[in-house]
């Protein structure tokens, strides 16, 4: 009885070893630049319009990003930075959006935190830092939020 033991425990170390090998090494694809641009595009997210950025909200809810913008940066909040990254993004301005997005998330635990990662991302995509994008799709995971699917779907994608 030992010897059967002794020969089942052999063989499958055996085995164990054998599939190990058979482990096929899979080289990263490159993608495109021009991909990453598609990946970054976006619809903007709706709002939760407050009394004091009521005109702001209209006119982001009209797609009047450029004319919100003035609005939402006389404003000090939270919900405004978000929505002000959120415009200066979709006008083309990714250095302005980025920075207005990484203020919400500075500021910590607020209702907009785990959309402003999200957001962050689509723009540090746009901008082709996919690295940090990577990183901050992560982090939308690690929340495990109702963006955490949407993340996990562009995270496969640009890896």
């Amino acid at each position: 009885m030992m010897a059967i033991a002794l020969g089942v425990l052999f063989w499958q170390a055996k085995q164990s070893r054998r599939d190990q090998g058979a482990k096929t090494i899979t080289r990263p694809v490159e993608i495109p630049a021009e991909r990453y641009q598609l990946l970054a595009r976006f619809e903007p997210p709706s709002h939760s319009a407050s009394a004091q950025l009521r005109t702001a909200m209209d006119r982001y809810r009209q797609r009047d990003y450029a004319g919100a913008i003035p609005i939402l940066r006389a404003q000090n909040s939270a919900e405004a930075h978000f929505y002000l990254g959120i415009c200066d993004l979709l006008t083309n301005n990714s250095a302005a959006g980025i920075r207005e997005l990484r203020s919400v998330i500075d500021a910590g635990d607020t209702p907009f935190l785990e959309q402003a990662r999200f957001y962050l991302a689509k723009g540090l995509l746009g901008s082709g830092d996919v690295n940090a994008a990577k990183q901050e799709l992560e982090s939308v995971i690690a929340m495990h939020g109702v963006l955490e699917k949407p993340a996990q779907a562009l995270l496969a994608q640009i890896q």
